[in-house]
């Protein structure tokens, strides 16, 4: 799952202080996606896309990412 997907979650965590850690780990594709196209024999498309800086994303969110 792509940071901006659960972003909203993430900043309602921060505005009530709760004390989570997120782990974020990068294949550089959204897997999900990629299985729904195979499953479905539709060819891949937009699925190789890179992620932004999750750390930085975080940051601006107000919640402390690191790299």
């Amino acid at each position: 799952m792509m940071f901006s997907m659960a972003m909203g979650d993430f900043v309602t965590a921060v505005n009530y202080h709760l004390p989570m850690v997120v782990i974020l780990l990068d294949n550089r594709q959204p897997g999900v996606i990629q299985v729904e196209q195979m499953t479905e024999h539709y060819p891949e498309f937009a699925t190789g896309q890179l992620n932004p800086d999750s750390a930085k994303d975080a940051d601006m969110c107000g919640g402390v990412g690191i790299r």
